[in-house]
This record gives C-alpha cells, sequence and structure tokens, in this order.
C-alpha cells in the first residue's frame, strides 16, 4: 500500500472512531444533563422523582461507560458479541425513562441482519433520541423500523410544534458521520421537516 493511500485508511479510521466516540459520548452526556436539571427543579417538592431522575443518570452513565469498553475493545481486537435490533428497544426505553415521549414499532423481517447494519440501524434511532431530548423534549417521537429480505428501513419522526431548534439539527456532526458510514454500505440517510409539519430521519440500508 503506498503512503498516501495508508494516509487516507488512516483518516478514515479516525472518522469511523471519532463518529463512534461522538454517538457514545453525546447521548449518555445528554441524558445525564437533562436529567439533572429535572433533579434540581424536583429536589425541594418531589423526593420521589428527584430519586428517578438520578436514577436515569446513573443508569445512562452506565450504558455508556459499557459503549465505550465495547469501542476500547473493538479497538483492541478484541471479539465482541455482534448488536442485534434489540438495542433499538433498550435505547428507545431508556429515553422514554428519561420522560420523552416516544414509541418504537417493529415489522417485518428482523432476524439474520448483518452486524453492520444492525449497528447502524441502532445509531440512527439514539442519535435522533439525542436531539429529541437536546432540542424539543416535549415532542411525541415515532419510530419505526422495518425490515425485508432487500432493505432495512428505520424512520424516526418528531410530532409537529418540536420547535423550530430541531432544525437545526439536520447538518450537525451527528448526524453527517451516519450519513458517511451509510452511504459506504449503499445505503441512504436524510433528515428534514416532514410534509404535516415536525421533523424526520429516514435511512434505508441494505440487507
Amino acid at each position: 500500500m503506498s503512503a498516501s493511500r495508508t494516509t487516507l485508511a488512516l483518516r478514515h479510521e479516525r472518522a469511523r472512531i471519532a463518529a463512534e466516540l461522538h454517538d457514545i459520548v453525546g447521548h449518555a452526556i445528554s441524558v445525564m444533563i437533562i436529567q439533572a436539571a429535572a433533579g434540581q427543579r424536583l429536589v425541594d417538592r418531589d423526593p420521589d422523582r428527584t430519586r428517578e431522575a438520578f436514577a436515569a443518570i446513573a443508569e445512562s452513565a452506565r450504558q455508556g461507560r459499557g459503549d465505550l469498553q465495547r469501542l476500547v475493545d473493538l479497538l483492541g481486537g478484541v471479539a465482541s458479541e455482534g448488536p442485534d435490533l434489540a438495542l433499538i428497544g433498550e435505547v428507545v426505553d431508556r429515553a422514554a425513562r428519561s420522560g420523552l415521549d416516544v414509541s418504537c414499532r417493529f415489522e417485518g423481517v428482523r432476524d439474520g441482519l448483518p452486524a453492520a447494519v444492525a449497528h447502524l440501524a441502532f445509531r440512527v434511532v439514539q442519535e435522533s433520541l439525542t436531539n429529541a431530548l437536546r432540542y424539543a423534549p416535549g415532542a411525541a417521537v415515532r419510530v419505526t423500523v422495518s425490515g425485508s429480505v432487500q432493505h432495512l428501513m428505520v424512520r424516526v419522526e418528531n410530532a409537529p410544534g418540536s420547535g423550530p431548534d430541531l432544525g437545526a439539527v439536520g447538518g450537525g456532526r451527528g448526524l453527517t458521520g451516519l450519513r458517511e458510514r451509510i452511504q459506504e454500505l449503499g445505503g441512504r440517510l436524510s433528515a428534514g421537516p416532514a410534509v404535516g409539519g415536525g421533523w424526520v430521519v429516514e435511512a434505508g440500508l441494505p440487507v
């Protein structure tokens, strides 16, 4: 391999690692910031909900630590169990416990997906929920994952009334990095205003 190709490969790998770190750390910190703010507001008048907020902070921190450890293991050449779509259900459940009005529906084929496809589908949902928590915490979010023998479609839609700030996330680093990784697999990712209002992120991944 020539020096220029080696340099290009190194840049590509660094960009991939940076994107993974952004996904992992960004989501965990967003949840912790929101829950810490909620705990501060509730500490004097609602001890039970304050405890729930701190429990959500601890859970998000543990999940982030686990994700970082898996990334470190991968970089160190340690084999780990491949991801599957169950991770999407888990991140949706955590977001719901963090106060987000979110639901998730699975349709079609779910088994036998390549690990890279399942991983990117999870990252699309995670990044979309992170943005919803940051920019539109009061809006309803609907996640739909539809699988076939040829494609996996992931759609995350914020209800109308999400607020003007949500439109600013379409060009953010998280979605930009995801778009590049999805395109490398021959897929596509779009993000923008929905026809009836709100905001939609949609990804199509080849199986």
